[in-house]
């Protein structure tokens, strides 16, 4: 019953926001913001990518006005689900303008996630210096807005990246900064996700006990947790020890 008065409250929503009454003069009230963004954001976060960009786009397009970051919020999830849909040429040239209007409206969070979001769609290509070009100036963003999660994900990303690159040296500083963070902050998951990283780019140079010294002693609490994570963890382990007999 909720969830049919929930979709019930959504049609309302977008019936006004796209009524032709309304002036282009008239902006969304603050009260309502949360719920306008849940409107892109719920089947964003879902999985569902096409009602996520056709709702960006009426909402875009809608009459009434909306503040920058309201707007910007749509724009990321918009670009998300572009990139998550499979469209990457149309994802990176999105990610351009999410980049230019946080820039350009003084909104940081839009610059660091279009970035973001471009370099994981050139990772994706295997244009793996664009990916890290885009992966320090968002971390170089990160660091003067003083945004502790996205330093942590950004330093992940570069990790990841440089690994694939062959820059082992850097890729290896940048996990044990995401790892540091995580252990700063308590977040046994990015602590979890880090540590593999660690793991999977000693494996690639060959230093397999070196591998095994970091992940050990994660072991139990990667059997605990989710699918996905233990799986990239057990990798690199499982790997060292193959290669070491």
């Amino acid at each position: 019953m909720k969830r049919e008065f929930y979709i019930l409250g959504v049609i309302l929503i977008l019936l006004t926001l796209l009524g032709q009454g309304c002036s282009r003069n008239e902006r969304v009230p603050e009260n309502e913001e949360e719920d306008i963004y849940l409107l892109v954001g719920e089947p964003c976060a879902e999985g569902d990518y096409i009602t996520a960009i056709s709702r960006a786009d009426s909402l875009l397009a809608a009459p009434r006005e909306m503040s920058d970051s309201l707007k910007a919020f749509i724009m990321i999830d918009r670009d998300v689900s572009i990139c998550e849909y499979g469209h990457l040429d149309w994802g990176a040239a999105y990610a351009d303008t999410v980049i230019q209007f946080g820039k350009s409206h003084g909104i940081a969070l839009a610059v660091m996630q279009g970035l973001q979001n471009r370099g994981i769609i050139s990772r994706r290509k295997g244009n793996y210096d664009n990916a890290i070009a885009d992966y320090k100036e968002g971390l170089e963003l990160a660091v003067k807005e003083n945004d502790i999660e996205m330093v942590q994900t950004f330093s992940e990303m570069l990790a990841i990246a440089c690994g694939e690159n062959k820059l082992y040296d850097d890729a290896s500083t940048f996990a044990r900064r995401s790892l540091d963070i995580s252990r700063e902050n308590s977040d046994e998951t990015g602590e979890l996700n880090a540590v593999s990283t660690l793991g999977a780019v000693k494996v690639k140079q060959g230093d397999y006990d070196g591998a095994i010294k970091e992940l050990l002693p994660y072991h139990d609490r990667a059997m605990a947790g989710k699918t996905l994570l233990r799986v990239k963890y057990l990798a690199p382990l499982l790997q060292s020890y193959l290669q070491l007999d």
